[in-house]
């Protein structure tokens, strides 16, 4: 089976690169949401939206990597992760928010991001959070904030269970090259929390006698 070995020089450069800017629009939409629960400050939590924006568009393009023939190998759990994310995020329409910031003038004539005619009922231009409601309020739209900090909690959460997986399945092969995923080795050790560093060095620690001894066993 293929691998992301078998990309080209100038595939395999985004692909790692858009996975890289999916772990930094996670870390960072992570970041807004824990300072907008402590400060409550607007711009905090539209930059939340912003970054789930593009943790959209990166999923987007990780997928093309993942869906490239039968050929190269199926990675089943993190296609039904992304699936289950992007299906959330238009739910909440918070790609919706981003075009409003962005493109307010569409809002003012009553039409979507897609240029499509509105309800005829009145609307919050910029939006607003709703202290009661725990909910953000834009066009006829209604996001509980809470809870899609957990969602995004929870994705990274999700996929740092697969990585890690892979990352055990790696120390345990006998050869190297038996290892294949769509994954670069070098990217299974993302999406670590930054107050899990001790435990993530714990782990590589473990992971790395448990290498060193097969070593030894086959000299």
């Amino acid at each position: 089976m293929k691998t992301y070995k078998d990309l080209s020089q100038e595939q395999e450069l985004a692909y790692v690169l858009w996975l890289r800017f999916l772990e930094d629009s996670v870390n960072n939409a992570l970041i807004q949401a824990r300072r907008w629960n402590k400060t409550k400050q607007g711009w905090d939590l539209e930059m939340f939206f912003v970054a789930v924006s593009s943790i959209d568009d990166a999923v987007i393009a990780v997928n093309r990597f993942l869906n490239l023939g039968e050929e190269y190998v199926n990675e089943s759990e993190l296609k039904a992760l992304f699936k289950g994310l992007r299906k959330k995020i238009k739910d909440y329409h918070i790609k919706d928010i981003r075009n409003d910031l962005v493109h307010r003038e569409r809002v003012s004539k009553q039409q979507d991001n897609k240029r499509k005619s509105l309800p005829k009922r009145s609307i919050l231009v910029l939006g607003g959070y709703n202290f009661t409601t725990d909910e953000y309020e834009f066009n006829i739209y209604k996001i509980k904030v809470s809870e899609f900090f957990s969602v995004i909690r929870n994705f990274r959460k999700d996929i740092k269970k697969i990585l890690n997986k892979k990352l055990q399945i790696y120390y345990q092969v006998e050869e190297i090259k038996d290892y294949e995923s769509m994954i670069p080795f070098t990217f299974l050790h993302g999406f670590e929390k930054t107050k899990s560093n001790t435990r993530r060095q714990s782990l590589l620690k473990t992971l790395n006698k448990k290498q060193s001894g097969l070593i030894k066993n086959k000299i």
